[in-house]
Formats: structure tokens, sequence, C-alpha cells
């Protein structure tokens, strides 16, 4: 887990979320900021919830989980 939310904010800039929006195909500053301002990010930016760990693609079909329900489904009980 990332020692403090300092670190996890330099892990999220600097390795996920760069993938992510290319996954997502975020080319617009608006998609970005809908993301931003999302239920998802919040649980992202939480060391707690162990989303950060996962991958970019696997965090692109939970944010589009989101998007499209409303929710998404917690990938631990997924495995």
């Amino acid at each position: 887990m990332a020692k403090s939310p300092e670190q996890l904010s330099v892990l999220l800039g600097t390795a996920t979320l760069p993938g992510l929006f290319e996954r997502l195909g975020f080319i617009e500053p608006c998609q970005i900021e809908e993301f931003y301002a999302s239920n998802f990010y919040e649980l992202l930016r939480n060391p707690d919830s162990g989303l950060w760990h996962l991958s970019s693609a696997a965090l692109a079909d939970l944010y589009r989980q989101e998007v499209e329900r409303g929710f998404f489904d917690d990938p631990e009980e997924q495995s």
C-alpha cells in the first residue's frame, strides 16, 4: 500500500492516470474534468480502497461500469 496520500498522489499522477486516460480514449479536457469529479476518482484517491493497485485496463473497465450503471462491481468479488 502507498505509505502516504502524497505518495499515492504521485503514483496516480505519473503512472496510473496517464495510462487510464489513454485506455478510456480521453482527448477532451471536459472528459478529464468529469473523471476528476466522479465518485470513482474519490475512491481511487483513497489508499484504503485498494483500487490504486489495479491495472489501467481494470480501472478503465470499472470506470465505464460506473458511468453506464452508476456503480461498479467490486474487483475482489470478480476473482
